[in-house]
């Protein structure tokens, strides 16, 4: 499991380190009305590739090893990009018309996300961990490189901002195109596209698909109501608080599900239920134990590294500590959805987001408009709360979810008891704030490790 896990790694990493990069870079050479509008078109662009797209790339990570078994995996990458291929197609008949070129910019970029999406998920797919990586770790370094070529030799705008973003990923699919023709992935000729391939992933996959545009709800539909009340300069804020706490705990959960995913498909498809059940039970217990401290150190440091290195935003602060919160349950929710994922039954997904669905946009529209921004976190906090209750309790009919309670007793004693320590430590260091924060967070892991070490030699996680 741990090697598995470390296999992937290089993939979450050094997008988040590059990401941190560039994220320091719009947080000081991006006003928070552009950092708005730029959210904004990245979310729509998300809803679109979501609701059109999404149910391939998911569905090639449930189908591809069955067919690679028989050796025709062919059949099912060369049906999703004969499908993605025609989709686009459809939707730049339908949006030329009334956006023209603007518009096509638009398809290109949804096309773009779309095709990376599920040429990644099928080295995912077949275990094809180094080039997955390399890709992963290429798309964010490319961005890096426009986004400073603009910083220093033109301007920082919502525009510039977002050809950064799609760029990479347009030039990265035509390459990968190219390999998958060559290897034979990709065909076009009669036996290469088949319908039962396509109906069987439509019936698996949209349902995940719109679970996915319900999670964009649940995520980013404030987003929207925050730019219809407040302004797009209170998106910046709230999207660029988001994004830390987005980056400190959704980059960590995808270290372990993209480790986990294809391990638990072979899981539950070789051995059954019961092999598979005591798998993702093991792989929760693993990520409390890496979330809990993370949650901590975030909340106990967030305030410094805001004010040192994001001043524009560092009214921000207070908002990415309750997101974090909200963040954390959204984590637990990746664990839970694996029931009904690995049973095909992922209509019951799309019926609890849409519950959960409705009840953040009713929050929100409650809420925003009284007590602002705040409103909004409190009702992702709710709505993600509910939605782990729910998930877990209507997958007990397929694959029951253990929470490992007296695990997490442990891991909150421990880290009360560390962070106690580091609070002392902190009021007795003469040093400068963020010395003082980084010192602190050294103590804290070496403290941690150590922990965790003795209690799972002594059998108490």
């Amino acid at each position: 499991m741990i090697k598995t896990i470390i296999g992937y790694l290089p993939s979450i990493v050094i997008p988040t380190i590059i990401s941190l990069i560039t994220t320091v870079i719009y947080g000081n050479y991006m006003e928070p009305e552009n950092y708005g509008e730029y959210n904004i078109f990245l979310t729509t662009v998300s809803i679109v590739n979501t609701l059109l797209f999404s149910f391939m790339s998911s569905s090639v990570l449930r189908f591809y090893n069955s067919f690679e078994n028989n050796n025709q995996q062919f059949k099912v990458v060369s049906t999703y990009v004969l499908t993605t291929l025609g989709l686009l197609l459809i939707l730049n008949v339908f949006i030329f018309p009334f956006k023209g070129f603007e518009g096509v910019f638009l398809v290109c970029c949804i096309g773009f996300i779309g095709i990376i999406n599920l040429f990644t998920n099928i080295l995912r797919a077949s275990e094809n961990i180094k080039w997955f990586n390399i890709i992963k770790s290429l798309i964010p370094l490319c961005t890096l490189f426009i986004v400073l070529y603009y910083v220093f030799y033109g301007t920082l705008n919502t525009k510039n901002a977002i050809l950064s973003m799609y760029i990479p990923m347009g030039f990265l699919s035509f390459i990968m195109a190219l390999v998958f023709l060559k290897q034979g992935l990709i065909r076009f000729n009669s036996e290469a596209y088949e319908k039962k391939i396509f109906k069987d992933s439509i019936k698996y996959g949209m349902p995940l698909a719109f679970s996915g545009l319900l999670y964009l709800v649940l995520s980013s539909s404030n987003r929207y109501l925050i730019s219809y009340f407040l302004g797009n300069t209170q998106v910046g804020i709230y999207s660029f608080a988001y994004r830390i706490a987005e980056l400190s705990l959704v980059n960590v959960t995808m270290i372990i599900i993209l480790a986990t995913h294809t391990q638990l498909v072979k899981e539950y498809d070789q051995f059954g239920k019961q092999r598979a059940e005591k798998l993702l039970n093991k792989y929760l217990s693993l990520h409390f134990i890496i979330i809990i401290p993370v949650v901590i150190l975030m909340t106990f440091y967030v305030d410094e590294f805001m004010n040192v290195i994001f001043p524009v935003y560092s009214e921000g602060a207070i908002i990415v500590k309750f997101t974090i919160i909200g963040t954390m349950f959204f984590t637990i929710s990746a664990y839970t959805d694996k029931a009904f994922q690995l049973t095909k039954n992922t209509r019951v997904i799309l019926k609890v987001l849409l519950i959960c669905g409705l009840l953040n946009i009713l929050l929100n529209l409650i809420l925003i408009p009284k007590i602002g921004i705040e409103g909004a976190i409190i009702a992702t906090i709710f709505t993600y709360v509910v939605y782990v209750w729910l998930s877990v309790k209507l997958s007990e009919k397929y694959i029951k979810i253990v929470f490992p309670f007296k695990t997490i007793f442990y891991l909150l004693v421990v880290n009360i008891l560390i962070s106690l320590l580091i609070f002392v430590i902190d009021k007795n260091l003469l040093i400068n704030n963020i010395g003082r924060s980084i010192l602190g967070i050294i103590i804290y892991i070496i403290l941690y490790s150590l922990s965790i070490y003795f209690l799972y030699k002594n059998k108490r996680i």
